[in-house]
């Protein structure tokens, strides 16, 4: 495991001290405690670091995993996420490196690759076009191609009173 270390800006050579594990999942529970920390441009930044750190680990293959290890319910984590476009967008980023760590290790044999690829769509929204060109291509194959039939009633409605 890479040790933990400041993150520096190349911007303006300031140091970004990743997220501690001390805090609880309590910590984050209170409208008064957790919901407060994203106010500041400071704390999201560290928090987005700490997600992009985190991410690059080999073993890293689920967001819950890091809710759980950062004690951040993951309901918290989304609310976040729906606020706060800095933070959508660090999830986002996050999911694809969560894609690819899942897809190397299918690929490596570390990983099952059934159990890696039935759900990858979910961390990689090219995977859901991929898997929906397929499934059509499948369905084609098997002539099970979905067709619209529109059938004319033969008798006026005057006839059903």
């Amino acid at each position: 495991m890479k040790s933990k270390s400041k993150g520096k800006t190349p911007q303006d050579n300031t140091r970004i001290e990743p997220l501690g594990k001390d805090c609880s999942y309590l910590d984050y529970l209170s409208d008064n405690s957790g919901r407060l920390f994203p106010e500041k441009d400071n704390w999201r930044l560290r928090l987005r670091y700490t997600m992009l750190w985190w991410a690059d680990e080999n073993n890293s293959f689920e967001i819950e995993q890091f809710c759980k290890a950062y004690g951040i319910p993951r309901r918290t984590l989304y609310f976040w996420k729906d606020k706060y476009p800095d933070i959508r967008q660090t999830i986002d980023d996050v999911r694809i490196n969560i894609a690819s760590t899942r897809r190397v290790g299918a690929l490596t044999k570390r990983l099952d690759k059934d159990v890696v690829f039935k759900d990858i769509h979910k961390y990689d929204p090219e995977w859901l076009e991929i898997n929906q060109y397929h499934a059509k291509l499948k369905d084609q194959e098997q002539g099970n191609e979905k067709k619209v039939v529109i059938l004319e009633s033969m008798c006026s409605h005057e006839d059903h009173k």
